[in-house]
């Protein structure tokens, strides 16, 4: 997962990321494809490890569709 840090300080933001895509980077075929594959895993977790995980990944897919009009 990846993690940065935002900071707004008058009229300046600043952002330290590990990672960052340009607009029209993100590959929504790649995303949804994750996200039905979490979808399904999470139907089928037994384990509160591999819910959270499952569900940190639909999450993470959600925000990124959404980042692009998807």
């Amino acid at each position: 997962m990846d993690r940065g840090f935002l900071e707004v300080m008058a009229n300046n933001v600043v952002v330290l990321t590990d990672a960052c895509v340009k607009e029209g980077e993100v590959n929504v075929e790649k995303i949804r494809t994750e996200k039905d594959a979490a979808e399904k895993s999470l139907s089928g977790a037994v384990a509160v490890e591999e819910k959270e995980k499952a569900q940190a990944i639909i999450r993470r897919a959600n925000i990124w569709l959404k980042l692009a009009n998807k």
